[in-house]
């Protein structure tokens, strides 16, 4: 019995992942491969082959951290909390194209999940890039920071530097 569900588990994980790769990837010879091996996943993007270089493989942890956020809301047995956050992933070498392609992919995923009731998950992505021209209007873009301006921050505050007032304590008293 706990095979068979593992196994069950270990298929649906895979189907996810290689049908969010072949969402966001141009071609239909690209996939998305999950290999399990001495207790761990991998998550590989491939043509053909599996596909190496930072792009690849920034691409292949977005792609598995949000195919666990659809499977987690798929499973009953799952316990992960239903939050993803991921700060600046165009930075961590993602080309603008591949970088836009990705973010029409969370969005799709946000309007499918909306057509059965609702998202099960909320996911934030941080970045200093812009999203396609189609995708910059309100209810996409949540909030816009600027950290060249403290009232612009996240917590409005660097958090980084103690508040003003906890640095006045931490001075010596003369």
């Amino acid at each position: 019995m706990l095979l068979t569900q593992h196994d069950a588990n270990r298929a649906l994980l895979s189907s996810l992942f290689s049908a969010a790769a072949k969402k966001v990837l141009p071609s239909s010879s690209y996939d998305g491969k999950v290999t399990f091996a001495d207790r761990e996943l991998n998550f590989q993007v491939t043509h053909g082959g599996a596909m190496t270089g930072e792009a690849m493989e920034t691409l292949a942890v977005l792609l598995a951290d949000i195919s666990c956020l659809v499977f987690n809301s798929l499973s009953n047995d799952s316990l992960l909390p239903g939050f993803l956050l991921h700060d600046s992933p165009r930075e961590a070498d993602l080309g603008l194209r591949l970088y836009h392609s990705y973010i029409r992919f969370a969005a799709w995923l946000d309007e499918h999940f909306q057509k059965i009731g609702g998202c099960p998950f909320q996911y934030i992505l941080t970045t200093t890039t812009s999203p396609p021209k189609a995708l910059q209007k309100k209810d996409v873009i949540a909030l816009r920071l600027d950290a060249s301006k403290e009232d612009e921050l996240l917590f409005r505050r660097n958090l980084s530097r103690p508040p003003e007032s906890e640095q006045l304590e931490m001075l010596p008293s003369s």
